[in-house]
Formats: C-alpha cells, sequence, structure tokens
C-alpha cells in the first residue's frame, strides 16, 4: 500500500476495470443508452464474438501494417532461399558455369551466396518484428474481450446468477479465452497462422512462374490440405462445444470440493468427491479422445497427401530433368518449396484447429451471456470512460472507479429521506421457479426513525423479502416506491445507495481492511471517514492490534485473520460509512456469542439512528423494541403489530416466543 498521503486512493477496493465505448467496436452498451424512465433504454449486453475480435485488432492500425510489412519481407526472404539454393547447387555440377563465369538468373556464385545471406540474417529480423507487433495486438483483443465479458456479468441480473454456477463463469475466463489467445499469439511461428499462409501462396505463385509443369502438384496439395480441414471443422464443431463444457463441469466439481473443504472432511466425504470428480473427468476425456481421433484422421491424411506428392515429384521432376525439359535448379528449388510446403501445411492444419477452437469458445460465452437479461442502466454505467490497459492503467482505473461511483446519484437516498419505503407484494416467485410462488399479499412501510421487523418460521419468506427490498429481484405483482416514488424511476446503482443491507454472513474481499470498509466507496472516502465508521462500529480496538492495522491484508473472506464477530463489525462499518437512509438487517447477530452480539448489537444501535430499519430476526429477544412486528407464514403475513400486542393476542407469534422461552428453559 502506498503512503499516508494516498489515503484515499489506498482505501478504495479494486474494482473491476469498466473498458470504455471505445473497447466495444460492436456499440453495444456503449455509453448510448438512455437514462431510467427512457423509451428506449438498452438491455444489450457488450458483444462478444469473432468479429470483434477483428474490429478491436484493426483499433491497432500501425502495428498491424508494421507486422504485414515484416511478413511480405520474411516471406520473400523464405521464398528467395529455395530459388538461390537450387542456383547454388546447380553451379556445383560438373559442368556447370564457374564462379565467376556466365551469370544465372542471380548471377554468378558469390551473388548467390549473397543473396542467401541476405536473406538468412533479414528473415529472423522480420520474424522478431512480426512476432512482437502480432503478440502486442492479439494480447490487447484478448484482454479487451476478457474486460468486456467481465462487464457483461457484471451488468446481469441476480437471476442470471441463479441459473449459473460460478465455476462456469469463471472457466471462461481462462479455457474458453486462452483458446482465443492461442489463436492470435500461438500462431505466429514460420509455419503457423498467417506466415505459413503466405509461404504457401508464394511458393505456389512462384513455381507456376518458374514451372507449369509441377505447380499443379503442390496446388493438389494445398485444395487436398483445405477440403480436409472443412471436412474437419465440420465434424468437430459439437466436439469442441462438448469438450468445453464437461471442461466446465469439471472445474465446477473441483471448485465445491475444494472451496467446501472443511464440510467435505466434517463428513468425510473424500472419497465421495474422488469418484464425483472422476466421472467428471471421464466426461472430459471422451470428448478429448474423440477430438484427438479427429485430429489424428486429419493430420495422417494430410501428411499421405504430402508425401504422395513428394514422390510425384521426383519421379516427374527426374523425368523432365533426365530428357532436357526442365534445368536441375528448377527441380532442386521445387524440391525446396515441397519441404517448406510440408512444414506450412501441417502448421495450418494446427492453426485451423486453433481457430475452430476459438470460434467455438467464442460462441459458447456469447450464448452465456446472451442468455441474461442485463440491467440497461449498468450497461450504460459500464461501458463508459477510457481503456484501463496499458501504462498507467492503474491510475486510470482509479479514476474510472471514482467517476462511476459519482455518476450514480443521490436521488434514491433523498427520496428516502423524505418518506422511506413502501413495498407492496401481490405475488412472488423466483425466475427459476416461476410456478411457485414464495410470497403473496405482503405490505411494508418503512418510515424513517422507525423499526420494522420480520419474523416467522423458516421458509415463511423473510429472505425473499430482504432481496426484494434490495432490488435484486423485479416485482411484477406489486411496487415498491422511496419517498413517493416508483422503484423504477431509479437506477439499481441509486437504489443500492439508498437502501443497505447487513446480513448474517457478511461478505468480505481479498484486500485490506480499510479497502474492505471502504467498499464501493471508488475512492470517494479518505482514511479518516473509514476509520470514524470503524469506531463507531466498534471495530477500530481490534483493527489497531492487526499485524499492519488498516492495512492488514485479509484472506478471501476474512476468515484467516478475523473472528465472526470482527468480520460483522467490519460490515457494519461498511454499512455506517455507506450511510443509506433505509437499513435492512437479515439476522446480523444470530449467529454470534453473547459477548460478540453486545458488541455488535451497540454498533448497530447507532447504525439504525435516523434510519428506516427492518429487522429480519430468529432470535425474538433482539424484536422486542421494534415498532412494528411483522410475522410472515407460508410467504404471506398473518399478524402485525407491537411485540406486546401479538403477545397478548396468543396467535403465530406468541407460539413462536413461547416456543423460545422454552427451549432456554430446558437448556
Amino acid at each position: 500500500m502506498g503512503a499516508a498521503g494516498a489515503a484515499a486512493a489506498r482505501v478504495a477496493p479494486p474494482p473491476a476495470p469498466p473498458p470504455p465505448a471505445a473497447e466495444d467496436p460492436a456499440g453495444a452498451g456503449a455509453g448510448a443508452a438512455p437514462g431510467p424512465g427512457s423509451a428506449a433504454a438498452p438491455d444489450t449486453p457488450p458483444s462478444v464474438s469473432m468479429g470483434v475480435a477483428l474490429r478491436l485488432a484493426l483499433r491497432h492500425p500501425w502495428r498491424l501494417a508494421a507486422a504485414g510489412a515484416a511478413l511480405a519481407v520474411g516471406t520473400a526472404c523464405v521464398l528467395v532461399q529455395p530459388l538461390a539454393s537450387g542456383l547454388f547447387f546447380e553451379s556445383l555440377m560438373p559442368g556447370a558455369a564457374p564462379a565467376g563465369g556466365a551469370s544465372t538468373l542471380l548471377g554468378p556464385r558469390p551473388l548467390v551466396l549473397a543473396a542467401l545471406g541476405a536473406a538468412y540474417v533479414l528473415e529472423p529480423l522480420a520474424t522478431g518484428v512480426y512476432v512482437w507487433q502480432m503478440s502486442f495486438v492479439g494480447e490487447a483483443v484478448v484482454a479487451s474481450l476478457r474486460d468486456t465479458y467481465f462487464r457483461a456479468l457484471l451488468a446481469q441480473r441476480v437471476e442470471f446468477f441463479d441459473r449459473h454456477q460460478v465455476a462456469e463463469l469463471t472457466t471462461v475466463l481462462t479455457s474458453d479465452f486462452c483458446a482465443l489467445r492461442d489463436m492470435f499469439c500461438a500462431n505466429l511461428s514460420r509455419d503457423r497462422g498467417l506466415r505459413a499462409v503466405a509461404e504457401v501462396l508464394g511458393a505456389v505463385a512462384v513455381l507456376f512462374c518458374l514451372s507449369p509443369q509441377l505447380a499443379p502438384v503442390l496446388v493438389t496439395i494445398v485444395l487436398f490440405a483445405g477440403v480436409n480441414a472443412a471436412l474437419y471443422a465440420r465434424s468437430t464443431k459439437m466436439l469442441f462445444l462438448a469438450d468445453a463444457a464437461q471442461s466446465a463441469r469439471l472445474v465446477d466439481a473441483a471448485d465445491q470440493a475444494l472451496s467446501s473443504m472443511r464440510t467435505v472432511k466434517s463428513f468425510a466425504a473424500e472419497p465421495a468427491e474422488r469418484v464425483r470428480f472422476a466421472g467428471r473427468a471421464e466426461g472430459l476425456l471422451a470428448t478429448g479422445r474423440r477430438l484427438g481421433g479427429a485430429k489424428a484422421i486429419l493430420e495422417g491424411s494430410n501428411r499421405l497427401a504430402i508425401y504422395a506428392s513428394l514422390m510425384v515429384l521426383y519421379l516427374y521432376g527426374g523425368f523432365l530433368v533426365k530428357g532436357g525439359y526442365m534445368p536441375l535448379r528448377v527441380l532442386l528449388s521445387s524440391i525446396g518449396f515441397t519441404f517448406s510446403l510440408i512444414f506450412c501445411t501441417q502448421g495450418l492444419v494446427n492453426t485451423f484447429a486453433d481457430v475452430r477452437r476459438a470460434v467455438s469458445s467464442l460462441a459458447r460465452v456469447r450464448g452465456l451471456v446472451g442468455s441474461g437479461r442485463p440491467e440497461a442502466d449498468l450497461v450504460e454505467l459500464l461501458g463508459a470512460g477510457p481503456s484501463g490497459h496499458g501504462p498507467g492503467a492503474e491510475t486510470v482505473e482509479a479514476a474510472q472507479g471514482a467517476e462511476l461511483g459519482s455518476r450514480a446519484g443521490d436521488a434514491a437516498v433523498l427520496a428516502a429521506r423524505r418518506d422511506g419505503l413502501k413495498l407492496r407484494i401481490g405475488s412472488f416467485a423466483y425466475p427459476t421457479r416461476p410456478k411457485a410462488p414464495v410470497l403473496r399479499d405482503v405490505e411494508l412501510h418503512l418510515r424513517r426513525g422507525t423499526t420494522t421487523a420480520l419474523v416467522g418460521p423458516s421458509g415463511a419468506g423473510k429472505s425473499t423479502v430482504v432481496q426484494i427490498l434490495a432490488r435484486f429481484y423485479d416485482l411484477s405483482d406489486g411496487e415498491m416506491e422511496l419517498g413517493g416514488q416508483p422503484a423504477e424511476d431509479f437506477t439499481r446503482h441509486e437504489w443500492a445507495r439508498a437502501v443497505s443491507v447487513v446480513t448474517q454472513e457478511p461478505v468480505l474481499f481479498s484486500g485490506t481492511v480499510a479497502e474492505n470498509i471502504a467498499y464501493g466507496g471508488c475512492g470517494t472516502w479518505s482514511r479518516d471517514d473509514v476509520e470514524r465508521a470503524a469506531r463507531a462500529a466498534n471495530a477500530h480496538e481490534f483493527i489497531r492490534e492487526l499485524p499492519e492495522g488498516y492495512d492488514t491484508v485479509l484472506g478471501e473472506g476474512g476468515d484467516i485473520q478475523l473472528s465472526g464477530g470482527q468480520r460483522q463489525r467490519v460490515a457494519i462499518a461498511r454499512a455506517l460509512l455507506k450511510d443509506a437512509p433505509v437499513l435492512v438487517l437479515d439476522e446480523a447477530t444470530s449467529a454470534l456469542d453473547s459477548q460478540s452480539e453486545a458488541l455488535v448489537q451497540e454498533a448497530l444501535a447507532r447504525l439504525q439512528e435516523g434510519r428506516a430499519v427492518v429487522v429480519v430476526a430468529h432470535r425474538l429477544s433482539t424484536v422486542v423494541g421494534a415498532d412494528e412486528v411483522v410475522v410472515l407464514e407460508g410467504g404471506a403475513v398473518r399478524e402485525r403489530g407491537a411485540h406486546a400486542e401479538l403477545v397478548a393476542r396468543g396467535g403465530l407469534y406468541a407460539s413462536l416466543v413461547n416456543a423460545q422461552h422454552l427451549v432456554v428453559s430446558g437448556m
């Protein structure tokens, strides 16, 4: 971390760099979306496709021009070598002109050697320039597409993540984009990619000029390789998609086991996890074998055709030379071109396999992203700003984060402070289970300075109400208002600034304590702001005792260095810093011991001051002082009123209270 003078930059968490409209050549989601309430707000995520990849490459015209010039020079040098070699070896034959004798096509032997020497020197230099420039362009394209894909994920609604597992989404960032990276960056050697194409076309053209009799032999090789590659593409299209799907399933099995290792060991389930992983590995092995078989047929048939053509070249070429129909140098040059063509054709087959894999991977990415309904305001928000790649990227990203954070606006915050939040749910079902309603006829009015408690048995719908209050899901039958304005008047970002949720298991990110407290602030909060929030959350003392204080780096989830109560207080400090007028506490103390709960409750009391508060609680002793208790059962409101009133009524709430008293008395 930096010095104290850079506190604002230091406490800002590392947001995903939002790449610009300039990095979105398809135009999708690149700053053209109208704001909320507009008639034509887009909901299309940034595009990820091969066409976009090629257009991104064209955004580096000078590098592509340098690579093209280097390709031309390198190819010319490669084509000169068999010609000069043929002349040189012919000059060594008995009866040939001496070194200073009659000129040949390139002159006497010293000039031939000079031409060979020049080709041997220039070709490596041209290769270096070509590989350098194309590697730069390829890496830039892949980085931009990865960024575009991550933006598309960030813009998705929560329902998208209900349908897709995290391992499936993250595998794309490695395996699928690595396939694209291989297509760009692993096909730069002499016998691969564009260089092989240029050499094949150049060799055929030169041979047609030198010997129209032998050129058809080489053309036959090229045509056979092309037809063979087309058949390979047709037969393996679905295989590549199946292989990618099996790979994702394999990673998912490993991710579940390794990320839940304590649970696995507590149930002695290592053998079961090994069996599950082995099953997924067998599926990947099967698709890999089928792909290997298809590639074996492709490569074997190509090599057979090449060697057959080489034998024809020897027999037919020898006949032409022996009969005096063709100079020896032409046959020698043709043999040189043929051996070069063997490697180039084989390289093109491998290149084509890489292209096929990359196209299939991008089709999978496009299908994955296209299966969701992104949020229009996030598509617009995340599509703005300059590129985050290149020199000074960290500074640019910090500036982008601050800009994006400031664009969210305070409209929802101001509205909530006027009249709190009103919620009416006629019926609600999760998008993944549309025919199974989980809530019906629920109404809440959260007024500033009051506390509303949501209680009820497990499965009553309390957590679903919390997710709706956070606008993780849309209401098709019902409405929600802030300050008398419909929720649709505010973007999701504006809503998130007005409604803060503190859960039973707060999520802490890999980073410093200060970064976790300032999470989402995009650099707008200073170190003093962070420390004030930590003091109010009863977290300052234990943070000071950490090895690096506020700059202590936490492990993933904060489990390595913080207890449950400490994590909860860091989350409360984060909520205090956010200063949202509507606060939702979802079982915020149920998993804590009595000492930690006392500290957290004291911090929560400060957090609730002057806010509209919803407390979801299983432990009913924590809701005794609530202004209103709403009792849910089976997804509907069964009772509502003050604690004493509901206990006196003797209904469901009273039975829940009595049950908890029985549990306590029986301990």
